[in-house]
């Protein structure tokens, strides 16, 4: 492991239930049900293919640029308040103890505000780059988010490893040759999953390092 490529919106930043709440706002105007375990099914994935689907379940017509629009106007709202005090426990340790190893570290997401957050909350300059969904085509989960950011590193992606909350994130992870850990709600067959990250949960993926170098 030379690299890890970490997604933004739930594991380094608690946006899913700001994500949830603009989505929420959307479904309720298109009277379509949409629930918090409905959003986590589509963390990591395309907001226009989202707005799609709630738009195909609605009983009134409804024009998908402009849902894009709403939920992007509450979304960058409720991101706009963020400060450092709103980093989830832990993730600056995790990535301080990382960091203080020589391990190259950056940010892999779909979301197009990934950079935006990551700035708010005080942690960007441990990225050797960000990559988000304004520099791919295709989003998670298509593995080109992963290996753009690999190539930009210039770390080959068996020495990567993709942490991530979803299971889309998860895919793309697999698909780009990257060993990956969950640290979201469930496993989604990922190689390794871990609750949260902090100092301890660095040190074992160090550890794990150590081993698989001595191996």
């Amino acid at each position: 492991m030379q690299a890890v490529l970490y997604d933004v919106d739930g594991v380094l930043a608690d946006t899913v239930p700001m994500h949830y709440e603009a989505c929420k706002i959307v479904a309720d105007q298109l009277g379509v049900d949409f629930t918090k375990e409905d959003n986590q099914a589509w963390q990591g994935r395309s907001r226009t293919d989202l707005l799609s689907h709630l738009a195909a379940l609605s009983p009134v017509p409804a024009d998908v640029e402009q849902l894009g629009r709403v939920k992007d106007e509450h979304y960058q709202r409720l991101i706009a308040a963020l400060t450092p005090l709103d980093q989830p426990a832990g993730v600056s340790a995790f990535l301080d103890t990382l960091q203080s190893e020589g391990v190259t570290q950056a940010a892999a997401s779909s979301s197009r505000n990934a950079a935006f957050v990551l700035r708010r909350l005080g942690i960007d300059h441990y990225f050797h780059c960000i990559v988000t969904g304004r520099d791919v085509k295709n989003l998670k989960p298509h593995p080109e988010v992963f290996l753009r950011a690999a190539e930009a590193i210039q770390i080959p992606p068996q020495q990567c490893v993709v942490i991530e909350d979803s299971a889309a994130g998860v895919e793309a992870g697999r698909a780009a040759g990257m060993f990956t850990i969950s640290c979201g709600p469930a496993a989604y067959g990922a190689d390794d999953y871990v609750p949260v990250l902090n100092r301890e949960a660095a040190r074992r993926l160090l550890t794990k390092r150590r081993d698989s170098r001595e191996r």
